[in-house]
């Protein structure tokens, strides 16, 4: 116990002289330059605040288009839903526990829900499918084009009906043009 004490003691205060060291300051200043002017470098957020009407001026996330308050961290691409470590193991473990209560929460709430509104819930559940954003867009052209082919399929189905019931029509009205015709030859009597 007494060594474990001892040994931070002199640690902290070996960390304690280094950071006050002229060779520190200057490290840390010149490194301190460098990173300021990387940031000023980088291009701003560009996205609307809430409170005022203002761009945000933030740099943005390397590698992103948005700062670190508009979505500029959020995993995308492959990397988008996808549970992200954290920085320690304690966090990390903190972490997975709030998926795991969370996914439990959620069995709880299925187990509760009717058919109906599982039918409900299945239906939002497809619509909203996590993944890659191209991948998703992919799967949406696909449903509208096959919407769109639908439309078409039942419009052509509706017009061979209305063929179908035209061509009926025209037959009866020729059968009644006939019989028009064969009435107007055998006419006789008072209005002949």
């Amino acid at each position: 116990m007494f060594w474990s004490v001892a040994m931070k003691k002199r640690t902290a205060d070996h960390l304690r002289a280094w950071t006050s060291s002229t060779a520190w300051r200057l490290i840390s200043s010149r490194q301190a330059k460098l990173n300021l002017a990387e940031l000023a470098a980088r291009p701003r957020c560009g996205a609307k605040r809430r409170t005022s009407d203002e761009l945000c001026k933030n740099p943005v996330v390397k590698g992103r288009n948005r700062c670190a308050y508009h979505g500029g961290k959020v995993p995308v691409g492959k990397h988008w839903h996808v549970r992200q470590p954290a920085a320690t193991p304690a966090k990390t473990n903190r972490k997975l526990a709030d998926i795991d209560r969370a996914a439990a929460k959620k069995a709880r709430r299925l187990a509760r829900m009717d058919a109906v509104e599982r039918a409900a819930y299945a239906k939002w559940e497809a619509a909203h499918r996590p993944g890659d954003p191209a991948a998703r867009a992919a799967r949406r052209e696909r449903r509208r084009q096959n919407d769109e082919a639908r439309k078409m399929i039942r419009r052509a189905g509706e017009r061979a009906e209305c063929d179908k019931s035209a061509s009926k029509l025209d037959e009866q009205i020729a059968e009644l043009r006939a019989e028009l015709e064969t009435r107007q030859q055998f006419r006789t009597g008072v209005f002949a």
